[in-house]
């Protein structure tokens, strides 16, 4: 379970953590040519705040799945840059 503070005010040490963390999540999504790190994947409904969803779509025209990731492997996938706490 998560504290306040770990949330609002992380250490750096726990920063490096999330960081390396993500970027694992990252890494494994791209290993699969997932669309959450393809660069065609564009989410198009702007939702308020931290509200995220699954309104995305691909500018190649292929079908892009970024809730159940059953995408994989597209022919189309170009490596999304990682990004993080930008």
């Amino acid at each position: 379970m998560y504290s306040f503070r770990r949330i609002f005010n992380p250490t750096e040490e726990e920063k490096r953590q999330d960081y390396e963390f993500l970027k694992s999540i990252h890494e494994a999504s791209a290993r699969m040519k997932g669309c959450t790190t393809c660069e065609n994947c564009v989410q198009v409904q702007s939702l308020p705040g931290f509200v995220t969803g699954e309104e995305c779509e691909c500018t190649e025209g292929l079908k892009c799945d970024t809730v159940l990731s059953t995408v994989k492997n597209c022919p189309k996938w170009k490596e999304r840059e990682f990004t993080y706490g930008n």
